[in-house]
């Protein structure tokens, strides 16, 4: 459903629960309205900052032992996660241009994440 049949004006928010089995909870607040620019595609991610969790990592705790793993490399979870998720993950990481081609084409992006 796009955002604009739900948030009308700045402040409006509005709860998102995404994988019921981890529950993770997102408050998504419309910041601003702005003028759409002719063939530009949309959706458009502007700017953003950090990565987001991996899929089915485990809901927040498992998410947290991720985290520890990375900053640790004597961490006893560490190299499982690594193979687990295919390379290490940096939670820090951020890349707008790959978010933006995932909201392009979100089969690809799923089918690249699968993979992973």
């Amino acid at each position: 459903m796009p955002l604009s049949r739900v948030l009308f004006k700045p402040g409006d928010r509005l709860e998102y629960l995404y994988d019921f089995g981890d529950a993770w909870e997102h408050d998504i607040v419309l910041e601003e309205v702005l003028a759409s620019e002719p063939l530009r595609p949309y959706p458009l991610c502007l700017s953003g900052a950090r990565a987001c969790p991996p899929e089915d990592c485990g809901s927040t705790t498992g998410y947290e032992n991720l985290v520890e793993a990375m900053k640790n490399p004597n961490h006893p979870d560490r190299e499982d996660l690594i193979e687990w998720f295919g390379r290490p993950y940096d939670p820090e990481e951020f890349d707008l241009a790959l978010v933006n081609r995932d909201l392009e084409d979100p089969e690809k992006a799923w089918s690249r994440k699968i993979q992973n």
